[in-house]
């Protein structure tokens, strides 16, 4: 090989390796060099698209715990992305687009997220990525059900009694009723006892008047 034919083929071999295109499927090209030995290019699209969108979907307000839908368009074809919550980053999933590029992910928040502002990273393999726009997440809602509250309490399975504040309750009702109708059936027995009084004095007075006409009868026979 001449001097010439060698400077020939490391031209060649340095432009192919200083080639750069973006955005563009991977292809392979073959180039013969000038001493019949082939030179091979691969081109891959190591970035995301310029019009890929990241867009977060649900239930509002988002909180610690619920579910956030994430839905992505316009990326590569059949490629695998990573799914990222930030601020700090949390890794949601990793998706695979379909022939159009889409994909969309169902996700939970992790409890380990802090409430504030977040937003939604689909990332490619080489570190290119796609950013929704940013969102609030909440502090997961309190539960409001109390077990042990005015309505709590059960049934004792030894002896079938209740127990808890509802029976307490129950109990000091029964109490009272008891009570009411014990002070109503005094009350009761004192009408009655004043009733049969006034019949008893009715019946003197009667008697007292019938005995004075009878003597007021013989003092005028006599």
């Amino acid at each position: 090989m001449t001097m010439l034919k060698r400077l020939l083929a490391a031209t060649v071999v340095a432009g192919a390796l200083t080639l750069t295109l973006t955005s563009v499927p991977a292809v392979a090209a073959t180039e013969p060099g000038p001493t019949g030995v082939d030179v091979h290019v691969t081109i891959s699209d190591r970035t995301v698209p310029d019009d890929a969108s990241v867009v977060v979907e649900g239930e509002r307000p988002f909180r610690v715990g619920g579910e956030i839908v994430v839905v992505a368009s316009g990326f590569a074809p059949q490629t695998d992305y990573a799914v990222w919550l930030h601020s700090d980053p949390v890794l949601l999933a990793t998706v695979t687009t379909d022939a159009a590029g889409d994909a969309r992910l169902t996700a939970t928040i992790p409890q380990s997220v802090d409430p504030g502002t977040h937003d939604v990273r689909v990332v490619s393999s080489t570190g290119a990525e796609a950013v929704s726009e940013p969102f609030r997440i909440e502090a997961a809602t309190a539960p409001t059900t109390d077990p042990t509250g005015p309505t709590g309490g059960g049934t004792d399975p030894e002896d079938g009694t209740s127990s808890g504040p509802g029976a307490t309750d129950a109990a000091s009702g029964a109490d009272d009723l008891a009570r009411t109708g014990a002070g109503l059936t005094g009350l009761a027995a004192l009408a009655a006892a004043a009733v049969t009084a006034g019949v008893v004095l009715r019946r003197n007075a009667a008697q007292g008047r019938a005995q004075g006409r009878a003597a007021n009868r013989s003092s005028r026979s006599a």
